[in-house]
């Protein structure tokens, strides 16, 4: 055997135990958690799809792009029978079992090609350790691992982003039509995965100018004439036109072609307000025809409905939660917070490694975005669009949304490192081994739920509460939990739960507080979704404050919180808490599930 065959052989054993291991990682906490609130609509509208044999049109109406969907809900529940649940986001006996099957196929249909794509892309530029290194830190990151463990769009979102910045590098590198297309295609696809992907737009604009400025420049030994940059406006324009069209037919197809309605749903006398139509048109006669024209004789594209949707939701706000504080419209700070409360100790040091690099050619060597390779100007560009979009974003939902940045900031860092100690292998071997011993640390010290994961540096798992709560710790996935606390304390319990399953299907014997005043005397425990207990969607009431003051005597994973109501002080705060709860029936909350019954 020859030394190129025994190096592919070694490359595909590392490559394939790494997999191994992610694999086994996220099938355990698939299993270790309860259906998540994402988890439980789209539960319903794929076996809504299976019945009916197209997609459900309720997914893109509520603003969720549909490739996760199609590629890990379908081929799971191609077997099952397909049903009209008159809520989407309430959920039914059997949901349990249902979503193993897409949370597996998540896994491995999103999950291994961004970790082989690391690799195989490391492994070109920098060697097989650095691919080892990089492929490692990204299966072992708990962000990528709580992803990888659920059904849901960030892991999709973040491998579609993935390969379309290398994508965009690559047509950089050499800008030839067949790039061309596959760089427009990958954008649309990003963009059908998670609406979020709007952000390779501005990306692709930008380096669309760039590139055709620099070739410019390159042809001319002389100053540009005005006609110059008349010529170079059209051709950029054109080229960004055709793109443009390219990712948004990619896009629609990853939709199946559906359509909803009229391009715009209202007339012109009913546009509220806040919709993006009179935000971007106003309110004069051109925007009166264009308006009139869109509404009777143009059909609408999912994906067209979807972007808008999330345009709207932007407009509305949604609740949110930062260290103890609460706002419909976020903090421009919420995501850098994010970042660091949840990132581990070896992601940090990856990112103020990089920010050094990046001080360093920016002020000290000057460094000419001319003379920066195209992959690392696009990974760096993308980024710092990326996050600027969502430092301005007034919706702040979890740390889950800015999962893109970390394959990004694995990739340049580890790029970035090789490049600086490439002549000194045994440190580069030294420090890799460092930095996957410390992954493991971290991504080991949550056991299976990794979504409860923060660094030591903000205290550790067991103070998250205090900094986030809704999808960043707590999304309804404790009830696993929960069942094995009431197998040891089988006295009654009451319980306050956010999320989405219902606690029966998984063995849990519960009092429901929304469903009926609770007697506190009635029951021996008292159990409370941490989302809750920091007084996070209540209405601004807060109504559980007198509660949180008391340290809880038993946890149900991080996510749920259990109170002894045998100790008088619980008592005596639990009621002062539910005086304060808001009415189910007048809160405008719906009931989303009922008490056991013995």
């Amino acid at each position: 055997m020859g030394s190129r065959s025994r190096q592919l052989v070694c490359q595909t054993v590392v490559l394939g135990l790494l997999c191994a291991l992610f694999l086994g990682q996220t099938w355990h906490a698939s299993r270790a958690t309860s259906i998540t609130f994402d988890e439980t609509f789209f539960l319903g509208t794929a076996l809504h799809t299976v019945r009916d044999h197209k997609l459900d049109p309720r997914l893109v109406a509520a603003g969720v792009a549909p490739v996760p969907v199609i590629l890990a809900y379908l081929p799971a529940l191609a077997g099952e029978q397909g049903a009209e649940r008159s809520n989407l986001w309430l959920g039914e006996m059997g949901d349990a079992q249902k979503i193993l099957r897409p949370r597996m196929m998540t896994a491995i249909v999103f999950g291994l090609p961004l970790i082989i794509t690391m690799f195989l892309v490391v492994d070109r530029r920098c060697g097989f350790l650095a691919a080892t290194l990089a492929a490692g830190l990204l299966s072992g990151s708990p962000t990528i691992l709580a992803s990888g463990s659920l059904a849901t769009t960030d892991l999709a979102f973040g491998t579609a982003s993935f390969l379309a910045v290398l994508a965009t590098a690559s047509w950089l590198d050499r800008p030839d039509q067949t790039r061309f297309v596959l760089w427009a295609a990958a954008i649309g696809i990003a963009i059908a995965a998670k609406y979020s992907g709007v952000f390779l737009l501005p990306v692709s604009g930008l380096f669309l100018a760039w590139k055709e400025w620099a070739l410019l420049v390159g042809r001319r030994y002389g100053p540009i004439s005005s006609h110059d940059w008349r010529r170079l406006s059209v051709k950029v324009l054109g080229k960004y036109l055709a793109l443009l069209a390219l990712a948004a037919g990619s896009c629609w197809f990853c939709h199946l072609l559906q359509t909803s309605g009229a391009l715009k749903a209202v007339p012109f006398d009913q546009t509220a307000e806040y919709s993006p139509w009179i935000k971007l048109l106003g309110k004069g006669p051109i925007a009166e025809a264009v308006m009139t024209f869109a509404h009777e004789w143009i059909p609408r594209p999912s994906p067209v409905e979807g972007i808008f949707f999330q345009f709207q939701h932007s407009g509305w706000g949604h609740s949110a939660y930062l260290m103890g504080n609460f706002s419909k419209f976020g903090w421009w700070y919420f995501f850098p917070c994010a970042f660091a409360f949840k990132s581990t100790p070896v992601e940090l040091a990856i990112t103020l490694f990089l920010i050094g690099v990046g001080i360093r050619a920016a002020i000290i060597t000057r460094l000419h975005p001319g003379r920066i390779d195209p992959l690392s100007l696009t990974v760096v560009v993308s980024t710092v669009i990326f996050c600027g979009l969502m430092i301005a974003s007034p919706l702040n939902l979890g740390q889950r949304y800015i999962l893109p940045v970390y394959p990004l900031l694995i990739l340049l860092g580890i790029d970035q490192l090789v490049r600086k100690i490439s002549n000194r292998p045994v440190v580069l071997a030294t420090i890799a081994a460092g930095l996957l011993a410390g992954q493991v640390v971290s991504s080991r010290s949550v056991s299976s739920d990794f979504l409860v994961y923060f660094n030591s540096f903000c205290g550790g798992t067991s103070h998250g509460r205090w900094l986030l709560v809704d999808s960043s710790l707590d999304w309804g996935q404790g009830l696993k939990e929960l069942k094995r606390f009431q197998d040891d304390h089988p006295e009654r319990l009451a319980l306050k739960y956010f999320g989405t399953a219902l606690p029966q299907d998984y063995g849990v014997r519960a009092f429901n507080v929304d469903e009926a005043p609770l007697d506190v005397d009635s029951v021996r425990y008292f159990a409370i979704s941490a989302t809750y207990l920091q007084g996070d969607y209540t209405l601004e009431v807060d109504p559980f404050h007198p509660l949180r003051q008391l340290e809880a005597d038993a946890k149900a994973g991080e996510s749920i919180l259990i109170y002894d109501l045998e100790q008088p002080d619980r008592r005596k705060a639990l009621a002062a808490s539910l005086a304060k709860l808001p009415d189910s029936k007048t809160s405008g909350e719906f009931l989303r599930w009922t008490s056991w019954r013995e």
